[in-house]
């Protein structure tokens, strides 16, 4: 993961990504922004990543720069979550079978998740910042 941001643009980055991803990109970008309040910065070529962070105690979690952001892999949107997907199990359980690691979470087309439960997960994670230091 990338240490820190890049002067890239993120909208100019998703302009660019498969025409199948694009929308869902473009929603998940609005939905970020509108949770956290803050503006997207590039971490790296590939990372959109909203809010920095401060120092975390390892044990809880993993991410380096930036509270809460996605990426493409593949033709897939990946979700990244500052702390570990364990702290997020309860809501992780309902928004259905999609693969996740110990802090990102894979997402299928967004027109296959409930959009009610991924909000309330970015909402639960971004609220669950200042927890986490």
């Amino acid at each position: 993961m990338a240490e820190s941001p890049s002067r890239l643009d993120p909208c100019a980055v998703i302009a660019h990504w498969p025409i199948e991803l694009h929308n869902d990109a473009c929603a998940l970008f609005s939905l970020l922004a509108s949770v956290t309040g803050h503006d997207a910065v590039m971490w790296g070529p590939s990372v959109i990543g909203f809010g920095e962070k401060g120092s975390m105690r390892a044990n809880e979690g993993a991410l380096d720069g930036f509270e809460i952001g996605f990426s493409r892999r593949g033709m897939h949107l990946v979700l990244v979550l500052r702390r570990y997907n364990d702290y997020y199990a309860h809501i992780l359980s309902r928004l259905g079978s999609v693969p996740f690691g110990q802090n990102a979470i894979v997402l299928p087309p967004l027109s296959e998740l409930d959009r009610g439960v991924l909000r309330e997960l970015i909402e639960t994670a971004w609220q669950d910042r200042t927890r986490a230091d």
